[in-house]
């Protein structure tokens, strides 16, 4: 019976491998992640202006194809770095939607 050789994965590196050593793994990225990005990316925009609400959770699930838990999943994420807030009846944009550098502004003052 043939058996293949023993930690075949582990074979000292070819020249082809050491050519393309540069090259790094692409990361995966979540649902969530990749729908808080093109949110984040239209609030820097200025789709919205600050003060307004955004489309509900159930317009945000059926534009994006996705479930509501993976909508509030990145809901949140925005609301954690500043950039939207929870209202009663929905998420509303920020009036500043990026933090400084320094971080010097507090939660106040960004939902102010």
């Amino acid at each position: 019976m043939n058996q293949p050789a023993e930690n075949s994965r582990f074979k000292p590196e070819s020249k082809a491998t050491k050519a393309i050593g540069f090259l790094k793994p692409v990361s995966h990225t979540t649902l969530s992640e990749q729908v808080a990005l093109q949110l984040a990316t239209e609030l820097a925009a200025k789709r919205w202006q600050p003060g307004d609400n955004l489309p509900s959770e159930a317009e945000l699930c059926r534009a994006f194809n996705v479930g509501r838990s993976t909508v509030r999943e990145a809901l949140r994420s925005l609301a954690i770095i500043g950039m939207i807030r929870t209202r009663a009846g929905g998420w509303q944009l920020c009036r500043r939607t990026s933090l400084p550098v320094d971080g010097s502004t507090t939660a106040r003052e960004r939902h102010a």
